[in-house]
C-alpha cells in the first residue's frame, strides 16, 4: 500500500493530526512534567519534615521518661565524658548518669544497756556511742539475747568510746 500524499493528508487533516500529536508529546508532556515535579517536591519536602518532628519526638521521649525521684539529681558531669569515650571505642555498655542518692534506712533501737543494776534502752548504735558512751567492759543486750560485754561483740567495735 502506497503511503498518502501531501494532497490527501490535507484533505483528510492526517497531517495536522500528527502535528497536534508531536506539539502535545514535545510541549506539553514536558510542561506536564514540570507541574508533576514540583508537587512531588512538595510532598517529599512535607514527608521529611514529618520524620524529622517523629525522630526528634522519639529522642524527646527517651530522653524524658525518668522515674519520679530521678528528676532533681544532677547530671554528673564525668559520667557523661566516660559514657562518650566509651561509646567512640565501641563499647555497647553505658554506665547510667543519673544515680539516685542512697537512702539511709533508719536505724531501729535494739540495743540495750544494763547500769546500775537496771536496763536501760533500747538503743540505737549512735545511741549508744553518743548518749551513753559504751566502753568495753559495758554490759549490753541485742534484743532478747543474753547480756555480753560490749567488747565482745565485733558489730560494735567501731561505737565504743575509749575509758
Amino acid at each position: 500500500m502506497p503511503a498518502p500524499s501531501k494532497e490527501f493528508a490535507y484533505e483528510n487533516d492526517a497531517y495536522l493530526l500528527r502535528r497536534s500529536i508531536l506539539r502535545l508529546r514535545f510541549d506539553l508532556i514536558p510542561i506536564g512534567m514540570v507541574i508533576i515535579s514540583a508537587y512531588l517536591y512538595q510532598y517529599d519536602l512535607w514527608a521529611r519534615q514529618r520524620r524529622a518532628a517523629k525522630q526528634a519526638k522519639a529522642q524527646n521521649v527517651t530522653t524524658t521518661r525518668r522515674s519520679p525521684g530521678m528528676a532533681n539529681i544532677p547530671v554528673n558531669p564525668i559520667e557523661v565524658e566516660l559514657n562518650q569515650l566509651a561509646a567512640e571505642s565501641g563499647d555497647a555498655r553505658m554506665r547510667p548518669v543519673r544515680r539516685p542518692s542512697p537512702k539511709p534506712k533508719p536505724e531501729t533501737p535494739q540495743w540495750y544497756v544494763f547500769r546500775s543494776g537496771k536496763s536501760e534502752g533500747p538503743y540505737t548504735k549512735d545511741q549508744l556511742r553518743d548518749a551513753q558512751q559504751i566502753s568495753d567492759r559495758t554490759l549490753v543486750q541485742l534484743e532478747k539475747t543474753e547480756w555480753q560485754r560490749a567488747g565482745e561483740i565485733p558489730e560494735l567495735a567501731n561505737y565504743l568510746t575509749q575509758k
